[in-house]
């Protein structure tokens, strides 16, 4: 169990990083932890300022009983803008006689809908669970058409992965822009005046390893900023990693 919830809670934390901030999980609303548990990404192009990645989340709660429970379940589109999105999600719940599940939930730009079989023993308890096949389709805003499916088979299990890092889309930094007291001093005013922007500083993305800032020598000498010795600017991998060597 101890694996299950770590799992869990670093699949969660990657979620909340990758979202707009006002977002409200499922997960948010329990207090438990699930019994199985699944996190795929789809990596849709190496070219991540191009093409917008997905990840897709399950979670399964089982009662004590084993008769019942809840499946849980979001696809999250990760942009390569400043513009953080909100998840699709929903819930299904597992009744006492429940040997198969349909699910699905969207929103205009892609719809995850799909399938999770339910075994049982002789007592009627769930003893397992069957394949997970599930579709992710993307769908163009304007035509409102499907673009792309992804169709997919797995055993709802947690799963050592590896993804791009949601917070910093792979680049395992940030960099900030501030325009220089020069361009004021020129009286440049409207989009003169913010085309001037010029990045200041690099922080490194805390969500894969990353820490610190280091900042340009035109800005520090333009804020005055103190010499004393800033926190080392640390890079991060751009990658998560998310269970450890013991997951299967």
């Amino acid at each position: 169990m101890i694996a299950i919830q770590a799992y869990a809670t670093k699949c969660r934390d990657v979620l909340r990083e990758g979202s707009d901030r006002s977002s409200i999980w499922f997960f948010d609303e329990r207090a438990d932890y699930p019994d199985l548990a699944i996190l795929r990404s789809f990596e849709l192009s190496p070219a991540k300022d191009l093409v917008n990645d997905y990840l897709v989340y399950f979670e399964i709660h089982i009662s004590p009983g084993e008769l019942d429970g809840w499946l849980s379940f979001c696809a999250l589109e990760i942009g390569p803008s400043l513009y953080k999105y909100k998840p699709s999600q929903g819930s299904v719940q597992i009744f006492n006689n429940s040997i198969s599940l349909i699910f699905e939930t969207g929103d205009d730009k892609h719809h995850l809908g799909g399938s999770l079989g339910i075994k049982r023993n002789q007592d009627g308890g769930i003893s397992g669970l069957g394949t997970l096949e599930y579709t992710l389709t993307l769908i163009h805003p304007g035509t409102k058409e499907p673009t792309r499916n992804l169709a997919t088979r797995d055993i709802l299990a947690i799963k050592r992965t590896e993804i791009n890092c949601p917070k910093c889309l792979g680049k395992g930094q940030y960099a900030s822009m501030s325009i220089p007291k020069e361009a004021y001093a020129r009286g440049l005013t409207g989009y003169a005046l913010y085309s001037e922007n010029t990045v200041c500083s690099h922080t490194g993305c805390s969500l894969c390893g990353g820490s610190g800032t280091s900042y340009e020598e035109w800005y520090v000498k333009e804020t005055c900023m103190s010499t004393a010795p800033q926190r080392p600017f640390v890079r991060g991998s751009g990658r998560i990693v998310i269970g450890g060597n013991n997951v299967t």
